[in-house]
């Protein structure tokens, strides 16, 4: 994975409180976690994987589970007021992961959005910086050649994943929109929506629930609509109401945040041997 790190990091009490460390400590758990912020590593692997364990004169392992220890408390100075100042939380404080090693980056959906902002400022400055030196200089017919060039330069200009992406999507959408269009010019509706719905009413019946057809819910169900189908979601439902259904620990992890989980799912599902909805 990778990560977006700000300058603003060495004003931070983080820096004038731990120093070097602690800076680099938590800005390479940043680049470390996963999609969803997530650092699956305990801290004698997380103290290895960063390189520490070569000089424990210069950084010794006590240290380290001291900032450790630091970036999971509260810091009532801190820009960032979520929980409390707290940096990252450790997975076994969280009821909704099935994994205890590792830990949560608080603010991780944060800093990915503000790094995609500011790099979409960047590509857009020096574009229109380009276009400008274009406009005030008049077109010649031997200057069509440097006109490409500038032009290409342009498109070099660093720009985020997420333009990137939204570009491939929107292809892949106009394709699969052109090529899968009905004699009658009509486009084909998308069930992915009725399908979730139907699991979601599927689950409610087996547990006795009543899960309300929300967003949160519905989407994690479409994510995995579009890996698996719709019989091999319900028996993994089944397959866990029968499992878990008597056991009063686990009862209460038969909800859509744990059972749709993408990385739940594929286990739940890699379990099934000819497992009946029943």
């Amino acid at each position: 994975m990778y990560g977006k790190i700000f300058t603003s990091i060495y004003d931070s009490t983080l820096m004038s409180s731990h120093g070097w460390l602690g800076v680099y400590v938590f800005s390479s758990m940043i680049v470390m976690a996963n999609r969803e912020g997530i650092v699956s590593l305990d801290e004698k692997s997380l103290y290895k994987r960063l390189g520490l364990d070569e000089d424990k004169e210069a950084c010794s392992f006590e240290r380290f589970l001291q900032v450790l220890e630091a970036l999971e408390g509260e810091d009532s100075l801190s820009n960032i007021t979520a929980m409390n100042g707290k940096r990252i939380l450790r997975l076994s404080q969280i009821e909704e992961f099935d994994d205890n090693r590792g830990w949560l980056i608080v603010n991780y959906e944060y800093y990915r959005k503000r790094g995609s902002k500011e790099e979409r400022n960047e590509y857009k400055r020096g574009y229109m910086a380009a276009i400008r030196k274009l406009s005030n200089k008049p077109l010649e017919n031997n200057d069509v050649n440097k006109r490409e060039t500038v032009c290409n330069s342009v498109t070099n200009v660093k720009h985020t994943d997420t333009d990137i992406d939204t570009d491939i999507d929107k292809k892949k959408a106009l394709m699969s929109s052109s090529s899968s269009k009905k004699l009658d010019g009509s486009k084909p509706k998308n069930n992915y929506s009725k399908q979730a719905n139907e699991i979601l009413k599927f689950l409610n019946e087996k547990t006795g629930r009543r899960y309300p057809a929300v967003k949160s819910n519905i989407n994690l169900i479409i994510a995995r609509l579009k890996e698996f189908n719709v019989q091999d979601i319900k028996s993994v439902i089944a397959k866990k109401c029968r499992e878990w259904g008597p056991d009063e620990k686990m009862n209460k992890y038969l909800r859509p945040m744990t059972l749709f989980r993408a990385s739940n799912f594929a286990q739940y599902q890699g379990e099934l041997i000819n497992v009946e909805d029943d």
